[in-house]
């Protein structure tokens, strides 16, 4: 689901309950360098400048409850 929160662009991904969310990946293209900083965001270079994806926030609910999970984006060398 994408949506938008105080003029920025926002997006979930809701994982049915028994899925995997470690088979979450996303595939960019066309950035000149892309890296996970120390805050945990996602940064990459598109054509001198920078594009920032804020650090993942991973939850569940459960029985109405919010439960923080941790989570974190995970760099894959490309074939």
């Amino acid at each position: 689901m994408y949506y938008g929160n105080e003029g920025q662009l926002e997006y979930d991904f809701v994982v049915a309950p028994g899925a995997d969310p470690n088979r979450i990946e996303l595939a960019i293209e066309g950035a000149d360098a892309v890296e996970v900083d120390t805050s945990g965001d996602l940064r990459l270079e598109v054509a001198g400048r920078e594009l920032r994806w804020r650090r993942p926030v991973v939850f569940q609910q459960r029985d109405g409850e919010r439960i923080d999970v941790a989570g974190a984006y995970v760099l894959q060398p490309t074939p």
